[in-house]
Parts: C-alpha cells; sequence; structure tokens
C-alpha cells in the first residue's frame, strides 16, 4: 500500500518533492529512469511528472521526510 496517494498532490507538492530528491539526496534522472531534460522540465514545472516517476521517488523518501517537504511536520 502506498505512503500516499499521489493523485492528490498538486503539482507544486510534487516539484517540491522530485526537487529534494534530486538535489538533497542526490538521486541522478537515471536511478529515476528519466532523460536529463525530462528531469529539468519537471523542475521547471513545464511538464507534469508523471505518475510511474512520482512513485520512483517516494521510493528513495522516508515518510518523515515526505511530511517535512509536504507539510512542514516533523513525524
Amino acid at each position: 500500500m502506498p505512503i500516499l496517494d499521489l493523485d492528490k498532490l498538486t503539482n507544486e507538492q510534487k516539484i517540491r518533492l522530485f526537487i529534494y530528491t534530486t538535489e538533497e539526496k542526490g538521486i541522478t534522472y537515471e536511478q529515476l529512469g528519466i532523460s536529463k531534460a525530462s528531469s529539468w522540465r519537471y523542475k521547471k514545472g513545464l511538464r507534469e511528472i508523471p505518475k510511474e516517476v512520482m512513485e520512483k521517488v517516494l521510493q528513495f523518501l522516508a515518510p518523515d521526510e515526505i511530511a517535512r517537504i509536504l507539510y512542514g511536520k516533523k513525524i
């Protein structure tokens, strides 16, 4: 069971999770199975991040990281 309903996230929330994963955690676009160009477009909000990519992003994040990124809360 997923820890988060991706359909309920705004595009801004998805971008914040994506940027945190790639920039703060150092996860590469190759590890996410996307191109460098797609990564750039997602970060700039030029393309919506697909559900499949977000599922991979969430695999690299702990629940407390997700809560902090999305809601500014520590759990």
